[in-house]
């Protein structure tokens, strides 16, 4: 899955990397260093760069609100209400994801950037909150390459520049092109452990970021 990433450059890096519009607005509102469920988000619809929040709106069998998160890639096309918005798709833009080790009760944080530390894309949908202006938006995920496997069963789905055109672009996207995108190889990852206060969401600064290696009797000795 996907459950928290970070954004850590400007607005205009954003704008360099994919060529899209940015309002003023949310020129002043990256940098994002842990972007966790019902957050806004930096996405691209169409040709413009705007703010989401991370979470489809649903409810469970128990009639109880839930905030979706993640798709899986796989099922897109089948399962409600993924396949009602399989037209309105958008780039969630990143870089880095996180994933966590468990050691006892302690939870390690390890960040997932590119080897080139370049920004990079995954694939989303959005909808539009009835009657207001709110946009929500969910990550598609697919199964882990042999990096993040060591972490998770599932991984973000990770664009390509061609992909992302495509994704963008092109007025259907069919089970082959989604079967072909959840079986593509995993990119070259850079993964290391980050700070234990990367947990609580609240927390938002650059230090966040910085690898901080750890042994699990460090850990146990906070306790």
């Amino acid at each position: 899955m996907c459950g928290r990433f970070s954004l850590d450059r400007k607005a205009e890096a954003v704008q360099e990397r994919f060529k899209v519009k940015i309002s003023p607005e949310l020129s002043h509102s990256l940098p994002l260093f842990n972007i966790a469920p019902g957050q806004n988000a930096a996405c691209i619809i169409g040709d413009e760069l705007k703010l989401l929040e991370w979470g489809l709106a649903g409810k469970g069998v128990d009639g109880k609100s839930r905030s979706m998160i993640n798709a899986r890639s796989e099922t897109l096309l089948e399962k409600w209400p993924f396949k009602t918005l399989a037209d309105n798709r958008c780039l969630v833009i990143a870089s880095g994801f996180f994933e966590w080790k468990t050691y006892g009760k302690i939870k390690i944080p390890f960040m997932h950037q590119l080897a080139d530390h370049d920004l990079f894309a995954m694939a989303g949908l959005y909808e539009k909150e009835p009657g207001s202006d709110l946009l929500r938006f969910t990550v598609l995920t697919k199964p882990p390459g042999p990096q993040s496997a060591r972490f998770h069963d599932r991984m973000p789905l990770i664009l390509n520049q061609e992909e992302e055109k495509k994704w963008l672009e092109k007025p259907k996207i069919s089970p082959s092109d989604l079967r072909e995108w959840a079986e593509s190889k995993e990119p070259d990852l850079h993964i290391f452990s980050v700070s234990p206060r990367l947990n609580k969401s609240f927390e938002n600064d650059p230090a966040l970021l910085k690898p901080e290696p750890f042994t699990v009797a460090e850990q146990l000795s906070l306790f």
